[in-house]
Order: structure tokens, then sequence, then C-alpha cells
């Protein structure tokens, strides 16, 4: 087997295990985001006594119902894009002390969109801060790290190990890259050397 082969067997061998480590932490994000998005609605409802005070019963019923509609669906979209984009494989090389999957700025991005989901329902149910026009909701509902999170724990030990196997992913690419350019330059070599001018 020779050294492009080699390591090609080798990238693909820490891919399969990139991508384990991946279902394992959707599946704990699976669980935790619908907790997460009940927890930060009850946070807001509990703030604004005074408008919760002026809804009804029917009302309030009504927030709870939609709250745990809008947990699943939060948790079914994120969980599929997570599930189907590439940019758990960083194009960089991995430096630094990296205990937390949300220093992949590209997958934060996805489980920050849980924040849009409860920020709409906030909405619909007229909270004041969200009325305000034109306003960024100060309502802090979008998630900024694993800690804010049930499984905090699991996140934090799922996501070394994940930097420590996306690190290796990222050498192993750049290695297989350089051996794929060198093979391209001795064929194109060779092609130059063997074609012989008509004297």
């Amino acid at each position: 087997m020779n050294e492009l082969r080699y390591a090609e067997v080798q990238l693909e061998e820490v891919i399969e295990r990139v991508k384990v480590v991946i279902r394992k932490i959707v599946e704990v994000l699976e669980h935790d985001i619908p907790i997460y998005v009940i927890s930060a609605v009850r946070e807001v409802f509990a703030q604004e006594l005074e408008h919760v005070q002026r809804m009804s019963k029917e009302d309030v019923i009504n927030l709870k119902k939609d709250t745990r509609a809008v947990a699943e669906e939060a948790k079914t979209k994120i969980v599929e894009e997570l599930l189907a984009t590439d940019e758990w494989f960083v194009k960089e090389p991995v430096a630094g002390y990296r205990d937390s999957i949300f220093q992949n700025g590209n997958i934060s991005a996805i489980i920050k969109r849980v924040g849009g989901y409860i920020h709409d329902l906030l909405a619909k149910y007229r909270f004041p801060a969200e009325l305000k026009y034109g306003q960024r909701a100060p309502y802090d509902v979008t998630p900024h790290d694993i800690t804010v999170f049930y499984s905090e724990g699991a996140l934090r030990k799922l996501s070394k190990e994940y930097w420590v196997e996306v690190a290796e992913y990222y050498k192993l690419k750049h290695q297989v890259d350089k051996l794929k350019e060198g093979e391209r330059r001795e064929i194109a070599r060779k092609i130059w050397d063997e074609a012989e001018e008509d004297e």
C-alpha cells in the first residue's frame, strides 16, 4: 500500500470516528433542546409578572401547549440540520484548548437558532419586550454555550472527544491533499519528460 492510499484509509477511519461522536452529541441535544426551550419560556414568563397577570387562564394554557410544540419543532429542525451539515469537519487547524462544540462557530450558529423559535413564540403572546419595534429583544433566550443545557457534563466530555478527533481529521486531510498534489505533479513531470521533440 503506497503512502497516499495508507493516508486515505486513515482519513476514512477518522471520519467515521468523528461521525460517531457527532451522533452522540446530537442525541444529547435532541434530549436537551426541548428542556431548554421550556425553561427559557418559563423564565421570561416569571420576569413579566404584570403581563402574565393580564393573560387569561386559557391564554396561559395555550402558551404552555404552544411552548411544548415549539420545543419539539426546534428540536426536530435543529437536529436535522446538525446531522446534515458537513461544518463539523473543520477547514483550519485546531489550536488551543477546546472543550465546547460552541467553539465551532458554524455549529454554534445552528444551535443558536433555537432562540429564534422562542422569540417568535413570545411575540405571538405579546410579551412586552418582543413588541418594541426595531430593537433586539432583551430576553436572553439564545444559548451561548453548553453550560445552559441540562446535560452540560456529557456535552463537555463529548466536545473534548470531538475536538481531539477533528484535529486528527484536519491533520490527515491536509496530509492526503499534499500527497495527492505530489502525485499530480509527478504525473505531469513524467508526461513532460516522456514527450520527445522531433530531432
